[in-house]
Order: C-alpha cells, then sequence, then structure tokens
C-alpha cells in the first residue's frame, strides 16, 4: 500500500540517468504503457470497421494523457524518447495492415493507408504538443494546480488526435481521467524523490537525447 511520503524536491531537469532502479522501471513501464495504446490504435484506424477510427482515438487520448502524466513527473526530455517509440508504434502496425488490406480490395482501395498515414501524422503532432505544453505549463504556474495542467496540456493533442482523421467524443471523455493521472503523477513523484521544471530543456523534438 502506498504511503505519501515527504514532498519530491524541485529540480531544474532530470537527467536520463538519474532515476533510482524502482523509479526507472516504473517509467518504462508507462512509456512502453503509451506505445502500446498507439500500436493498437494504429491498428484499429487501418482495420475496414466502421468503429476503429472511434475507439482509435480514445485509445490515442489515453496515451495522450500518459504522456502529459509522463512529462510531468520525469520532464520533457525524459519523454521525448518515449513520444517518438509510440509514433513508431503507430506507424509500424497501423499502415502495415492498411497496406494489406489495400491489396487485397478490388479495385484498389487506399483510403485505409491515407486514414493510417493521416493518423500517424495525428498521433506525431499530439504526443509533441501535449509533451511541450505540459511541460510549459508546469513553469508557467510554478508546479502548482496539477489537475488544471494535465487538462490544458492534453487537450490541444487529444483535439488534434481526434480531428486527423475524424472528430469522435472519446477523447474529451478520456480527459476526465486527468484527476487520476493527477494521482499517478504526484505518487511517481514521490517514488523519484524529484520534480523536474524543465527551466533550461531544450525543446526540439528531433532530439532523442
Amino acid at each position: 500500500m502506498f504511503r505519501p511520503g515527504p514532498p519530491p524536491s524541485r529540480v531544474p531537469n532530470l537527467s536520463l540517468g538519474g532515476l533510482n532502479g524502482a523509479s526507472s522501471r516504473a517509467e518504462r513501464r508507462m512509456g512502453w504503457a503509451a506505445a502500446g495504446l498507439l500500436a493498437v490504435a494504429g491498428v484499429l484506424r487501418a482495420l475496414p470497421w466502421a468503429p476503429g477510427g472511434a475507439l482509435a482515438a480514445g485509445l490515442s487520448a489515453l496515451a495522450l494523457l500518459l504522456l502529459a502524466v509522463h512529462t510531468d513527473a520525469y520532464g520533457y526530455a525524459r519523454t521525448r524518447p518515449v513520444a517518438w517509440r509510440g509514433v513508431a508504434a503507430h506507424a509500424l502496425t497501423g499502415v502495415p495492415v492498411a497496406l494489406a488490406f489495400a491489396l487485397r480490395s478490388a479495385p484498389l482501395d487506399t483510403s485505409g493507408v491515407h486514414a493510417a498515414l493521416l493518423g500517424t501524422l495525428g498521433v506525431l503532432l499530439g504526443a509533441f504538443l501535449v509533451a511541450f505544453a505540459t511541460a510549459k505549463l508546469k513553469l508557467f504556474l510554478g508546479g502548482a494546480r496539477l489537475t488544471v495542467r494535465l487538462l490544458l496540456g492534453a487537450l490541444p493533442g487529444a483535439a488534434l488526435g481526434a480531428v486527423m482523421p475524424a472528430l469522435t467524443p472519446w477523447p474529451f471523455v478520456a480527459l476526465l481521467l486527468a484527476p487520476l493521472g493527477a494521482a499517478l503523477a504526484r505518487r511517481l513523484k514521490r517514488r523519484a524523490g524529484v520534480d523536474p521544471l524543465d527551466w533550461d530543456t531544450d525543446f526540439n523534438p528531433l532530439l532523442v537525447r
């Protein structure tokens, strides 16, 4: 059972090697969970199945909320490679499935391929928008109002993931889980013993370290 400990100490940023064993394992599990959700979303978006797009949007929104929690708990620099891993998972599962269905169709129907590519673009833009907004809001509010920060940070990316390629209510329903995300972020920061602030972080998304 988790017992609240002393509040985590504020640090300018969190280096890629600056976590203890338990926190490092928790971070890896969260990263792979987000990538797994995006991988399933990629397959659903590529399938010629009517509800697939809506379910994919919902799973993408949950993954983006996890990325927001990851950014708050571990900082933008550590979230950047996690975001790229999720984008790759979405592309490498969705695009091949869409191509397989397109090649089997007669006449050739590439709408699924277009949806998979557009969905991957939405995930790419949404993931880094969420990480950037979450980190900047944390700086602007001085680390206060965690639930509000997660809501505001995840909302633009979730909306983008829903609009590309189809507008559905699922991402906005997923944002109702923000209070649970805030509780998870608090627990992760207490376990790590630090609360990173991205004062001197390079926000270039192309950097992976």
